[in-house]
């Protein structure tokens, strides 16, 4: 089997997991308890954005930056069109909560939520990994973890502030600029892969912290500080640059929204 098509298959698999999960939560769980099932889906949505992550070498190593490319689009389009009821990423809490419209209490409830779903995508992934689809994964399986900071702590964190920059700078000018959502949709996916494969190589360019934790944190000898300090640090930063230029930094709402 070819390494694409085993990727793509895992990636269906993710996704169908979550839309499943997400319909249980739906029907059965929510009438009764709204709570729990906002945890729910906040843990499941983040299991969707961090999984597919954890194939991203095996598409670099065999279609280099391409590859990745392709893969990064196609990832970001189904994000875009099936993601729903979960934030799926620290910074928007973190950042709501310094502006003072993020509760700690939540921060840290949600923040739990999302380093447990970034630990179960990981296992998730070696899951998969022991199905033997090719002989990468069973590779992986027997191999220590890699990390992806290849520079120095200045360099990388200047790296994925300006991937995170860069982003922000795209949503809000595509959606001033285009009328279409879909075609927002796409644009955004291309400019997303776009930013992935210039920085790669640097940091694994990752613009979301938990994402970052859930692949890179105690790998090789990079340190905690670094790590900190480039996948935290770094993209809270951009957060706060951005909204100080476009004053259009999207905020976690902290009332539940009406039935």
């Amino acid at each position: 089997m070819r390494v694409w098509v085993a990727s793509f298959i895992f990636y269906v698999s993710v996704f169908t997991l979550c839309e499943i999960s997400r319909f249980i939560v739906s029907r059965f769980i929510k009438p009764k308890n709204v709570y729990f099932a906002e945890l729910l889906n906040e843990f499941i949505g983040t299991v969707q954005i961090v999984a597919p992550m954890f194939d991203v070498n095996f598409v670099l190593e065999n279609y280099g930056l391409q590859g990745v490319m392709v893969e990064i689009i196609f990832i970001e389009i189904i994000n875009a069109l099936i993601l729903r009821d979960a934030i799926a990423d620290p910074c928007p809490l973190i950042f709501g909560f310094m502006k003072g419209v993020e509760s700690g209490r939540r921060v840290i409830t949600i923040l739990a939520v999302q380093f447990s779903a970034g630990y179960f995508s990981y296992i998730v992934a070696r899951r998969f990994w022991s199905l033997g689809m090719h002989p990468f994964h069973l590779q992986a399986l027997e191999e220590e973890c890699s990390a992806d900071l290849t520079v120095t702590v200045i360099y990388g964190s200047l790296v994925e502030a300006g991937g995170c920059l860069a982003a922000k700078t795209a949503e809000v000018f595509l959606e001033e600029k285009v009328v279409n959502e879909n075609q927002i949709i796409v644009l955004q996916a291309i400019v997303s892969g776009i930013i992935t494969i210039l920085g790669i190589h640097l940091t694994g360019m990752y613009a979301n912290p938990i994402v970052a934790w859930a692949c890179t944190f105690n790998c090789s000898e990079v340190t905690y500080f670094a790590h900190f300090f480039v996948y935290w640090m770094a993209p809270l930063l951009a957060w706060h640059i951005a909204d100080g230029l476009f004053g259009k930094v999207e905020e976690v709402d902290t009332k539940k929204k009406e039935e």
